[in-house]
């Protein structure tokens, strides 16, 4: 059937209404309906951990001084040791004694007890080195020599072989060395007893055959039922 033109605009504005209608419909959001569209955040950018600073390694320090007849042995905390002979230049001993004890020497000008001259003694609590005016003559005279009265100096060890350290036991040190224990009384005195350890041969020297002088560490105990109070080294057999 034809349409008129008044039915067919009446047509259109139905049409349109309709529209409207069902565009409305769809836009709108059911809030119970979970309806709403939520914008997605954007994930931010996953930053790398931060680098961690290694923990500064130990200071390596001189842990132990070991006393014995051929030298001075310088133990350290990462295991390793370095040895100072008694015929080595004596300064080179001292400056490292003194990095070792953290403090210099009380430096003196004597005569030392067990010495023919004048000296220099270079002194720490508990441990002198003298160092003789005259020349060493290997392997007979040495340059220093070393006297412990401590067993232990600024967190260093003071000792001698065999772990031998001042305050140990006399009686134990004369049965534990009996060859080398001597009991001594001078001048009609109180005994004192010596013990030789670490002792080592010497070549042969005039008329004397290879052995039979030697070096050894000397321990000294005032009174043999009491306690070790002193070594030194190195302790000739023998008058130069």
């Amino acid at each position: 059937m034809r349409q008129t033109r008044g039915n067919y605009r009446a047509s259109s504005v139905i049409f349109m209404f309709a529209a409207v209608l069902l565009t409305g419909c769809a836009g709108a959001a059911d809030p119970g309906a979970g309806g709403s569209t939520a914008v997605a955040a954007t994930p931010s950018a996953t930053r790398p951990p931060a680098s961690e600073t290694p923990a500064p390694a130990p200071a390596v320090t001189v842990d132990s001084l070991v006393v014995r007849s051929e030298g001075i042995d310088l133990g350290r905390t990462d295991g390793s040791s370095e040895t100072y002979g008694y015929f080595d230049d004596t300064q080179t001993t001292i400056d490292a004694l003194t990095v070792a004890f953290g403090s210099d020497p009380v430096v003196e000008d004597v005569v030392p007890e067990r010495e023919t001259g004048p000296g220099t003694t270079y002194t720490w609590p508990g441990v002198v080195i003298t160092d003789p005016d005259t020349e060493g003559n290997a392997p007979f005279e040495s340059e220093y020599w070393i006297a412990v009265t401590a067993a232990s100096l600024n967190n260093v060890d003071l000792q001698t072989v065999d772990g031998i350290q001042v305050g140990d036991s006399a009686p134990a040190l004369e049965a534990a060395y009996p060859d080398g224990a001597t009991r001594i009384s001078v001048g009609g005195g109180p005994e004192r007893l010596d013990v030789n350890v670490d002792t080592v041969g010497l070549p042969a020297r005039d008329s004397v055959e290879a052995g039979e002088l030697t070096f050894s560490v000397w321990l000294i105990a005032p009174d043999p039922s009491g306690e070790l109070n002193e070594f030194r080294a190195p302790s000739p057999n023998f008058e130069n």
